[in-house]
């Protein structure tokens, strides 16, 4: 139980610091906002191109790689705090005699 409690701790702590990452780092993208840091950059809609030929900027395309590796390990984060959480709840479930 103590090991779930640790874990739990350690794991919303890397939450809130990733989240705080993600708001914080910006790829240039128009329409990033505080409260659209969960989605990831090909969620957004793509600006109209005047040729097809250009390119995206090399910094740009690592930015937004970066971004989108930083959201997958907020969301496996989040899936493994629901596993710790429904993990402690067990253990307390079973303590109790239920």
């Amino acid at each position: 139980m103590t090991e779930t409690l640790l874990s739990l701790i350690f794991f919303y702590f890397t939450y809130r610091y990733l989240k705080f990452l993600l708001i914080q780092f910006k790829t240039g993208n128009k329409n990033e906002n505080n409260k659209n840091y969960w989605m990831y950059t090909y969620d957004f809609k793509p600006e109209k191109v005047r040729n097809i030929f250009d390119y995206e900027s090399r910094n740009y395309i690592k930015k937004r790689k970066y971004k989108n590796f930083i959201r997958f390990l907020f969301y496996l984060n989040i899936i493994i705090l629901f596993y710790i959480v429904n993990n402690l709840v067990t253990l307390f479930l079973i303590i109790m005699g239920f």
